[in-house]
């Protein structure tokens, strides 16, 4: 550990501490700070390595650490918006309007013709207050539990029902894999008033998807789910937004 002095005006370096956020702003006159580096980083019991330019470091009894360089390895998105001169932590705008549960007033589930035996009702589509996608939490989700067993194994499809009544002009959601459930994937299709406008793979290690789609004038979306599903295996995914 050792220390420096520094001599002048400092400005424009943005730092978070670890108990406080210090912010400088310095006029024309001339200060002395002293500042301290060789500060040590624990996280989640893992020691972090910086670069030289973004030691952290002591400074009037307070501790400062790189926002972005901590926020990335916390998987939180970051970014900076200069002509405010603001730090962005997270999404950038807050989420608004109507919850893509309150808006869920149907759910169908019907087997496809697969291998095996082909039966009905071994899977749900409900409205779940909680569902952890990726280590985060969702609120208000829409929810798809999906099971076989030795006799049903096949392919499986599943269909959330969103009545929009052409009242919105966008519709936000975040679809993933429910934490804990089997890994498999799925095929997810995307429908306006029964015409298909987005298809993806969603791989059951995979991260959240983020979807934004432009809805005006819709009055129905369907998100379906199709899984293969091999004997005694089962999955549960989710999606969770909002419509605006």
């Amino acid at each position: 550990m050792y220390k420096e002095r520094i001599k002048g005006a400092v400005m424009g370096f943005m730092l978070c501490a670890v108990l406080t956020v210090g912010i400088m702003a310095v006029n024309a006159q001339t200060i002395m700070r002293e500042i301290t580096y060789g500060v040590n980083v624990m996280l989640n019991g893992q020691a972090v390595n910086f670069d030289a330019d973004t030691r952290p470091f002591t400074m009037g009894g307070r501790t400062f650490l790189p926002l972005r360089t901590i926020a990335e390895l916390m998987d939180l998105p970051v970014d900076f918006n200069a002509a405010t001169n603001t730090a962005i932590l997270g999404r950038a705008e807050t989420r608004r309007g109507t919850s893509v549960s309150e808006l869920f007033y149907d759910g169908s589930s019907t087997y496809r013709s697969g291998s095996g035996a082909v039966y009905e009702g071994r899977g749900t589509v409900e409205f779940q207050e909680v569902a952890i996608m990726g280590g985060n939490t969702y609120q208000n989700a829409v929810v798809f539990n999906v099971g076989t067993s030795w006799y049903n194994a096949g392919l499986y499809t599943q269909a959330a029902m969103l009545n929009l009544n052409a009242r919105y002009n966008w519709i936000e959601m975040d679809f993933g894999r429910v934490d804990g459930s089997a890994s498999i994937g799925t095929t997810v299709n995307i429908y306006f008033d029964d015409r298909l406008v987005e298809s993806f793979e969603q791989n059951a290690q995979s991260l959240p998807k983020e979807i934004r789609l432009f809805v005006e004038g819709i009055k129905g979306v369907k998100v379906e789910v199709i899984t293969s599903m091999p004997e005694n295996q089962a999955i549960t995914y989710a999606f969770s937004g909002f419509a605006e």
